[in-house]
């Protein structure tokens, strides 16, 4: 998937979502606020969607819709 030799930066945050449109969404907010583009939203073999941008202090940021995942509206993830 991304980058995790030297190269990868100390922390990578997840952001799970509800849908695939979801991810295509937030990753083209962060696009347009000015992160730059690590990888764009890509069907996965596993059956969701994923998204990968870095902010501008290089912090890694994947958006990501696994169906196989319910998210609750405080957050929690629960396993469908």
């Amino acid at each position: 998937m991304w980058d995790t030799g030297a190269q990868a930066p100390p922390v990578s945050l997840g952001h799970n979502t509800t849908s695939d449109r979801e991810v295509r969404r937030l990753f083209e907010r962060a696009v347009a606020a000015g992160a730059t583009v690590i990888g764009e939203p890509t069907q996965r073999h596993w059956g969701g969607t994923s998204a990968c941008v870095a902010d501008p202090d290089g912090f890694r940021w994947d958006f990501v819709h696994n169906p196989g995942f319910g998210v609750n509206g405080d957050g929690t993830i629960t396993m469908e």
